[in-house]
């Protein structure tokens, strides 16, 4: 009861489960320009040790920006479900036009 699942993702202190799709994407737009960002540092960067840790650094927006995608897809099936559902008790899938 009100506990938190491990696999719930945070950005900045909130919950991706509550934001809405159009927030997540632009989630994700942001979280592509930070990487784009990051990755014309790397090219124009010549010293490696400067290029390794700009790589370093790209990580952790990479995965949020995949986390965020996969979380944008898993809500719009989830919506679709929803409609599908249609208050019913349980259905079908392959029962959609019923």
């Amino acid at each position: 009861m009100g506990e938190i699942k491990e696999e719930a993702i945070f950005i900045d202190g909130t919950k991706l489960e509550e934001l809405t799709i159009p927030e997540l994407e632009h989630i994700g737009d942001v979280l592509e320009e930070r990487i784009a960002s990051i990755n014309q540092e790397i090219e124009t960067s010549s010293d490696t040790q400067e290029r390794k840790r700009l790589r370093s650094e790209r990580k952790q927006p990479h995965l949020f920006r995949k986390k965020v995608a996969e979380f944008v897809e898993r809500k719009r099936k989830y919506a679709v479900h929803k409609e599908t559902f249609d208050g019913r008790n349980s259905y079908r899938k392959n029962l959609r036009e019923t």
